[in-house]
């Protein structure tokens, strides 16, 4: 189950192939229940940003621009702590 999206990733229900299925009252009610436990009032994806996108199309710009491409080192290649 996905939780955020981000504006360029919202689709309407129209553009969605979604098929018919019958459901049991038990599992309307779980869903509904799901549904109310992780449920906001409001949402406003323009509120958030995709920093990884950001980061992927940065690089794909300095590419194009024939910039050299220096990876980040990962913390998990670094040597453990204590």
């Amino acid at each position: 189950m996905q939780q955020l999206l981000y504006a360029d990733e919202v689709r309407s229900m129209a553009e969605l192939d979604i098929e018919h299925t019958t459901t049991s009252a038990a599992e309307l009610k779980l869903a509904l229940q799901l549904i109310e436990q992780i449920s906001e009032d409001h949402y406003q994806p323009d509120l958030f940003e995709d920093e990884a996108k950001q980061r992927i199309l940065a690089a794909i710009d300095a590419k194009i621009e024939s910039r050299e491409i220096v990876a980040v080192d990962h913390p998990r290649d670094r040597p453990a702590g204590r």
